[in-house]
C-alpha cells in the first residue's frame, strides 16, 4: 500500500485531482455556509415579522375586551359613583363580562373602592395594593385603558392581572377607574390568548406573553404562568421595547430562534420561538448530500485517471525494475524497451552506466583495501596515544594524592616518607631520595628514602653542598636531568650510587628559597623524559607547600598561646582585679567603722559585701578560664546588666550614678555584649580609683550600624598618654589597653577624652551587622 501511494501513478493522480477537489470542496462548503446564513437571516426576519403581527392582533383583541369595560364605564350609574347605582350596573353587566372571572372593581379618582362585583372581589383587589394604585395612576394620566403586570391575588393566591378603563365624571372630568380582574389560569381570556398566540402550534413552535416585568401572562404550559423570564435574551429585548428576532437558548438550554415584539398599548410583550435544529435540519441534510455527491464524483474521476496513467507509466516501471537490478550489483543486466524514443534513450544510458559501475566497483575494492590498512595503522597510533594518556592520568592521580596529603598532613616526618614510597611504587623508579637543607650547616639532610636495597644509609645522612648532583641543585636552585650520569661531571660516583645510570634531581622551594631536593635514580640510560621532570617538579612544589604549612602551623600555635595569655590577662584584670579592689575598699571601710566605734551592724554590712565580692570574683575567674560570658549576662540583656552594674557602683560608694538607654535595644552577639560590659566595669573602677568624682553618667545607645557605650564623670580628669606611661612605669597601666584591645578585636574603637570642661569621658563604639542581631 505504501509503495502504491508513493508511485508515480498515485502522485500524478494527486497532483491533477487534489487542487480540483479542494476547489470543489471549498465551493460546496462556502455554498452550504452561505445558504445557512441566508436561511438564518430569512428565518429571523420571518419570526420578527410574525411576532409583530401577533402582537398587533393581540392588541386588537385586548382593546375589544377593554371596550366592554369602557361601555360599562359609560353607564350613567357608574359615572355617578353612587354605591347602589354602581353595584346595580355591575350586577347587570356581570354576565357579559365573564372573561373577568376575578371580579370587577370601581375606584374613585382618589383610589377609594366604590363597589365591586361580586362583593368578595373588593377584598382581593384591595389587597393587590401597588398594582391597583399604579394602574389608577396610568389611567388618570392617559385617560385610556391600561393593563397591569402579573401579581399574586392575596385572597385566592392565584396569578391575576388588572385591566382598567377611565370613568368620566358628570362634567367629563376624570371621575375614577373601572377595573376588571383576570385570573390567568381559569379566565375565558385565556382562550383569546390561545387563539392569537397559538400561531406556531405543533411540535416545535410556541408563543407566550409576558408583562412589563418579564413575568408570564400566558404560556401553553399553564405551569409557566407567573414565572419570571426576564433573564432570557428575547424577553430582555422585548422589555426594552424592541421588535426583532434572535437565536438563543431557552429555559431547557435548547437552541431556538425567538421573535419578539411589544404589544401596543399594554406594556406587555409577545415572544415566539421554534427549535433551531428543526429549521436547519433540512438545510444541513441538503449540504451533506451535496458534499457526498461531490466525494463520489471525485472518487470515480480519480479511478479513471489512475487507470489511464497506469497504462502510460508501464514502460517506466520496467525501466525502474532494471535500475533496481543494476543497483543490486547485477552490472551485466541490460534494460530492453520498445516504447517511445525518450524512454529508449534513457534505457541505453542506464546500460552505459552499468558498464561504468562495473569498472568503478573493481577500482573501489582496491581502494577499500588500502584504506583498511591505513585505518589499522591509525588504530595502532590511537592505541599508543591512549597508553600515553593513561600514563599521564596516572601521574596526575599521583600528584593529586600528594596534594591531598599535603593539605591534610602537617607532620613532615609522616608526609615525606609517604611521598617517596608513592613515587617509587607508582613509577618503578630504582630509588627516590628527599633531602632538606639545613641553613646553619649548609648541608642536605636525608629525610626520606625509598626503593634501593643496597648499602644502607645512616638516619642522619648528610651531603655537603659541593658534592654531587643533588648538592648542585640545592646550591643553584635549578633542576638537573642526566640520562647518562657518566657524561655529567657533577655526578658523585660513591658506593651507594654504583649501579645508577640516570638521575633526575629538582629543587624543593618555598617562594624563591631552596629548602630541599627531590632526587630520583634509574639503572638504565635514557630512563627519564620531560614528563618525568614535570612530575618531579610538580611534586617538589607540593612538598614546598607542605614545608611552608608546617612552619606556619608551628607559628600559629605560638600566636594562639600569646592570644590566650592576653585574654586571660584582660579577664583577670576586669574580674579579679576589680573584685579585689572592691574587697579592699569594703575591708578598709570596715576597719574605719571599727576605729570609729560604729555599731556592729554597720561593720557586718561591710564584711558581708566583701564576702559577696569575693564569691563573685571567684565565679567570674572560673568563667574566664572557660571563656564563658559574664554571669550578669546569663539571665538579662546587656542594658539590664549595665544598669545593674551602675546601681551596684552607686550603692558601694559616695558617687551619684545614672544610666540612660536610647535607640531600639537588640540582642547582640555574646562577644560584643561581654566586651561592652567589661569596658563599663573597667571605666567605673577607674572613676572610683582616680577621678574623685561626685557624679557619673553611663549611656548605652543602639543605632542601625553600631552600639555606643559612654561613661562620663565630673572628676579631676587626666592626660591619657601621660597616665598610661606613668602607670606602666609603676608596673600597671593595663586597664585602658585592655579596653582598647576588647574594642579592636571586634573591629570597634575606644577613645578617652575630656568630658566637656571637666572630668573624663570613655566612649566605645562597636559596629554590628544587620544579620548578627535580633530585635528584643
Amino acid at each position: 500500500m505504501f509503495r502504491l501511494i508513493n508511485s508515480i501513478r498515485a502522485k500524478s493522480v494527486l497532483a491533477g485531482l487534489v487542487p480540483f477537489l479542494l476547489v470543489l470542496a471549498a465551493v460546496g462548503f462556502i455554498g452550504v455556509r452561505a445558504y445557512d446564513r441566508v436561511a438564518r437571516d430569512v428565518v429571523t426576519q420571518r419570526d420578527a415579522e410574525l411576532a409583530r403581527v401577533t402582537a398587533e392582533r393581540l392588541s386588537e383583541r385586548l382593546e375589544q375586551e377593554a371596550r366592554l369595560l369602557q361601555d360599562l364605564a359609560e353607564d350613567e350609574r357608574v359615572r355617578s359613583l353612587e354605591r347602589d347605582g354602581v353595584r346595580s350596573a355591575l350586577d347587570e353587566a356581570a354576565a357579559g363580562l365573564s372573561a373577568f372571572n376575578g371580579g370587577i372593581m370601581v375606584y374613585s379618582s382618589t383610589g377609594v373602592t366604590v363597589a365591586a362585583s361580586p362583593s368578595s372581589a373588593e377584598r382581593a383587589v384591595t389587597g393587590s395594593g401597588d398594582e391597583s394604585s399604579r394602574l389608577l395612576t396610568a389611567v388618570r394620566a392617559t385617560r385610556r385603558p391600561a393593563f397591569s403586570d402579573v401579581f399574586r391575588d392575596p385572597l385566592t393566591g392565584e396569578d391575576v392581572i388588572l385591566i382598567g378603563v377611565p370613568i368620566r365624571g358628570i362634567e367629563e372630568e376624570f371621575g375614577g377607574m373601572l377595573a376588571g380582574v383576570v385570573t390567568l389560569r381559569t379566565s375565558l381570556l385565556g382562550a383569546v390568548f390561545a387563539e392569537v398566540l397559538e400561531l406556531r402550534g405543533g411540535r416545535s413552535g410556541l408563543a407566550y406573553l409576558v408583562d412589563g416585568r418579564g413575568r408570564v401572562i400566558y404560556h401553553r404550559n399553564l405551569l409557566r404562568i407567573g414565572t419570571d423570564l426576564s433573564a432570557l435574551p428575547p424577553v430582555e429585548q422585548v422589555l426594552a421595547g424592541k421588535t426583532d428576532a434572535l437565536i438563543s437558548d431557552d429555559l431547557a438550554g435548547t437552541e431556538v430562534v425567538a421573535g419578539f415584539a411589544p404589544v401596543p398599548g399594554t406594556g406587555w410583550g409577545v415572544v415566539t420561538q421554534e427549535r433551531w435544529n428543526l429549521i436547519t435540519g433540512p438545510i444541513r441534510d441538503s449540504g451533506l448530500l451535496l458534499l457526498a455527491m461531490l466525494g463520489v464524483g471525485a472518487l470515480i474521476s480519480s479511478a479513471l485517471v489512475f487507470v489511464a496513467i497506469g497504462r502510460t507509466l508501464r514502460p517506466i516501471r520496467n525501466l525502474a525494475r532494471g535500475a533496481d537490478r543494476i543497483a543490486g550489483g547485477d552490472f551485466d543486466h541490460r534494460i530492453e524497451t520498445d516504447t517511445d524514443q525518450e524512454l529508449r534513450a534513457l534505457a541505453e544510458q542506464f546500460n552505459t552506466m552499468a558498464g561504468a559501475l562495473k569498472e568503478s566497483y573493481a577500482d573501489l575494492e582496491a581502494k577499500v583495501a588500502a584504506r583498511t590498512e591505513e585505518s589499522h595503522q591509525l588504530y595502532l597510533q590511537a592505541q599508543r596515544r591512549a597508553e600515553e594518556i593513561a600514563a599521564v592520568n596516572l601521574r596526575i592521580a599521583t600528584m593529586a594524592d600528594v596534594a591531598a596529603k599535603v593539605a591534610s598532613i602537617l607532620s613532615l616526618d609522616e608526609l615525606l616518607p609517604y611521598v617517596a614510597d608513592l613515587l617509587q611504587d607508582t613509577f618503578s623508579y630504582q630509588a627516590v631520595y628527599i633531602f632538606l637543607l639545613e641553613q646553619q650547616s649548609s648541608e642536605l639532610l636525608l629525610r626520606a628514602r625509598a626503593g634501593r636495597q643496597g648499602e644502607p644509609l645512616p638516619a642522619d645522612f648528610r651531603l655537603p653542598l659541593g658534592e654531587g648532583i643533588n648538592s648542585w641543585v640545592a646550591a643553584h636552585g635549578e633542576p638537573v636531568l642526566a640520562n647518562d650520569v657518566s657524561e655529567d661531571a657533577r655526578f658523585l660516583p660513591v658506593s651507594w650510587l654504583a649501579d645508577t645510570r640516570a638521575q633526575l634531581s629538582v629543587p624543593i622551594k618555598t617562594g624563591d628559597e631552596v629548602v630541599g631536593v627531590l632526587g630520583i635514580e634509574q639503572t638504565e640510560i635514557d630512563a627519564f623524559d620531560e614528563t618525568d621532570q614535570f612530575t618531579a617538579q610538580t611534586l617538589a612544589h607540593c612538598l614546598g607547600v607542605a614545608i611552608e604549612n608546617a612552619r606556619l602551623f608551628e607559628r600559629a600555635g605560638e600566636v594562639a598561646v600569646l592570644e590566650e595569655r592576653n585574654r586571660m590577662a584582660r579577664e583577670i584584670h576586669d574580674t579579679l582585679a576589680q573584685g579585689f579592689t572592691g574587697i579592699v575598699l569594703q575591708l578598709e571601710a570596715a576597719e574605719q567603722a571599727l576605729e570609729d566605734g560604729a555599731r556592729p551592724g554597720a561593720l557586718n554590712e561591710h564584711l558581708d559585701r566583701a564576702r559577696s565580692l569575693a564569691r563573685d570574683s571567684l565565679n567570674e575567674a572560673r568563667r574566664s578560664v572557660w571563656d564563658l560570658a559574664p554571669r550578669a549576662l546569663d539571665a538579662q540583656p546587656l542594658a539590664g546588666a549595665i544598669e545593674e552594674e551602675v546601681r551596684r557602683f552607686e550603692a558601694d560608694g559616695s558617687e551619684r550614678a545614672s544610666f540612660s538607654l536610647s535607640g531600639a535595644p537588640r540582642t547582640l552577639p555574646p562577644g560584643v555584649e561581654a566586651a561592652l560590659l567589661r569596658i563599663c566595669q573597667e571605666s567605673l573602677t577607674n572613676v572610683r580609683r582616680h577621678a574623685h568624682a561626685t557624679t557619673v553618667t553611663v549611656g548605652l545607645e543602639f543605632t542601625a550600624e553600631a552600639v555606643r557605650l559612654r561613661v562620663g564623670d565630673d572628676g579631676v580628669g587626666f592626660d591619657v598618654s601621660g597616665a598610661q606611661e606613668a602607670a606602666r612605669a609603676l608596673g600597671g597601666g593595663f586597664g585602658i589597653s585592655s579596653m582598647q584591645q576588647r574594642a579592636w578585636l571586634l573591629n570597634g574603637s575606644l577613645t578617652v577624652r575630656r568630658n566637656g570642661g571637666r572630668g573624663t569621658l570613655v566612649e566605645a563604639i562597636i559596629p554590628i551587622a544587620a544579620d548578627s542581631v535580633t530585635a528584643r
